[in-house]
């Protein structure tokens, strides 16, 4: 893991196969990232949990880095735990919560696209990563 401080948040670079994921992604957005990817890189790093990996927000990012053959994803870890992270449902029938997003991502069981929101209290940095730093 490679880390570097941006608008004085720290950015970590982990390997993107470390990363769990809670939700399936829609194939039709997925192709629109890669191309974004491709074309501008990241912007947005992706939001963790830093003590399970579960990945908050970002999945169609990190499956298309994963499919352009990239061996880091950069990540802004939170701690989930905490209050100043929200968990938000996006599906009335879908029952969601905190430790229902971690299991989900530890067993594998993905919730469809979109079922969950994560709001934070603060600001996530801008960053600049191009495909090439990622592979």
């Amino acid at each position: 893991m490679i880390s570097v401080t941006a608008a004085n948040h720290l950015i970590s670079f982990v390997d993107a196969d470390a990363l769990l994921c809670h939700e399936r992604v829609s194939r039709k957005k997925l192709a629109k990232v890669k191309k974004s990817i491709k074309r501008f890189g990241l912007r947005t790093p992706l939001l963790v949990d830093y003590s399970s990996f579960t990945v908050l927000d970002g999945h169609h990012r990190l499956h298309a880095l994963r499919e352009l053959g990239a061996r880091l994803a950069p990540v802004f870890f939170v701690d989930y735990s905490h209050e100043a992270v929200r968990l938000k449902p996006r599906r009335r029938r879908i029952r969601v919560s905190k430790k229902r997003v971690v299991q989900s991502a530890e067993r594998g069981f993905l919730f469809p696209s979109k079922t969950t929101r994560h709001e934070l209290s603060f600001g996530v940095p801008v960053i600049e990563a191009s495909l090439k730093d990622l592979l």
